[in-house]
């Protein structure tokens, strides 16, 4: 009887180890997925993003390296309009109807236009007057040909607490702005974004 009872006990010990270590697999398995999931994931992955489709680009003053123009600019691709969209609606609450009709407000300006955000310093608040001299800047957007296509909408915008967080490399002294081209873009081409005046001169490219 007492070989009859070790033996049990063993058993039962044994069952009892492999039930703990199940549950210990179900729950390293929930950490894993609940961490994968988790907002610093997402950031990581909109940060990528957010580099993948910015530009960064500086004029200084020969004599004396003032920056006459210090600028980002993000192309807003479909990609990067997906990732912002994600971005921001756990932020701002936004139920499935509302992401679902950005999504689609999203889909037909790529279709229809490019757009830029670019935040700029240039020594001043006025557009298109950006420089410290008294030249005026113009911007231009320029295709895998070489065709340079003006903006049809020119918006200044106010930066909020959204702007910081989408694009992290406004500073206090930016101005933003978001600019819109007629369809220029095609998948996989080279585009560059000018933007000349007397002050400074400056490109962008996109490859």
């Amino acid at each position: 009887m007492r070989s009859i009872g070790r033996r049990f006990l063993r058993i039962w010990r044994v069952g009892l180890k492999s039930v703990y270590k199940y549950l210990f697999y179900l729950l390293i398995t929930a950490f894993v997925g609940a961490y994968c999931n988790t907002p610093l994931q997402a950031s990581g992955h909109y940060k990528k993003i957010l580099k993948r489709w910015t530009r960064h680009g500086t004029a200084f003053v020969v004599a004396n390296l003032e920056a006459q123009l210090d600028w980002d600019a993000t192309y807003l691709s479909d990609e990067f309009r997906e990732a912002s969209l994600d971005k921001m609606a756990p932020l701002l609450a936004m139920t499935p109807t509302e992401v679902a009709a950005e999504r689609r407000e999203n889909q037909a300006q790529e279709g229809r236009y490019d757009e830029f955000f670019i935040g700029a310093y240039a020594g001043s608040s006025d557009w298109p007057g950006m420089g410290k001299n008294t030249g005026d800047w113009s911007i231009v957007l320029e295709a895998a040909d070489g065709d340079a296509v003006k903006p049809v909408r020119f918006e200044r915008v106010t930066i909020t607490q959204r702007e910081k967080i989408l694009y992290p490399y406004l500073d206090r002294w930016d101005q933003a702005y978001r600019i819109t081209f007629p369809k220029t873009i095609h998948a996989g081409e080279k585009f560059t974004l000018r933007m000349t005046g007397i002050p400074a001169k400056s490109a962008l490219v996109w490859r």
